[in-house]
């Protein structure tokens, strides 16, 4: 949309055709979000006014992770996740399973 400054997430996920969901993934190995971080996901999904919004780290070995990091006052929930760097595609999926759980819960 014109008026807005551009932005870049990763990835948005769309409920035909409105977005329900920001995803940012961070390329560094990290326990917690930083604040810059949840900043930026929540810039992302009050921009696209979307409903979730996700931060998604890499993690060590079995260090896997997924929480709820706090909900805006415009109401997204906002998560963030740790995949494991010896099984990344399989934390993306459990990731994105995770999400859609939360999105079928309200």
């Amino acid at each position: 949309e014109e008026g807005g400054p551009e932005i870049d997430p990763d990835v948005v996920v769309f409920d035909k055709s409105k977005p329900v969901a920001v995803v940012d993934a961070k390329y560094s190995v990290a326990r917690e979000p930083s604040a810059d971080d949840v900043y930026q996901i929540v810039c992302y999904s009050s921009r696209l006014r979307s409903k979730y919004a996700a931060l998604v780290y890499l993690a060590q070995p079995g260090g896997a992770w997924f929480a709820h990091v706090g909900t805006t006052a415009e109401g997204t929930k906002c998560f963030h996740a740790g995949v494991p760097l010896d099984s990344v595609r399989t934390g993306l999926l459990s990731v994105a399973e995770r999400i859609t759980s939360e999105t079928k819960r309200g």
